[in-house]
């Protein structure tokens, strides 16, 4: 039974280098948008969302979720 555990943790579970590297294209992604935002009066900041916040992503299918916060007033008025 170990056996079979660690062969199907091997396949999803990120090592160190994929989360590394995961950390590093994050990162640039979120530098990039955040410079794009200051244009954009009603975002009003970012954060990481998704199972790459939670830090429950798997080794071979990972996506980076990145969620903008908009202020009441704009979602009020675009309703």
């Amino acid at each position: 039974m170990k056996q079979i555990i660690s062969k199907i943790e091997k396949s999803v579970v990120p090592s160190k280098n994929i989360k590394k590297i995961k950390k590093q294209i994050a990162d640039e992604a979120f530098a990039l948008v955040e410079n794009q935002i200051s244009n954009y009066p009603e975002i009003v900041g970012l954060e990481f969302g998704g199972s790459y916040a939670k830090d429950t992503w798997l080794s071979k299918e990972a996506d980076i979720d990145i969620l903008l916060n908009l202020k009441n007033q704009f979602l009020m008025k675009n309703l």
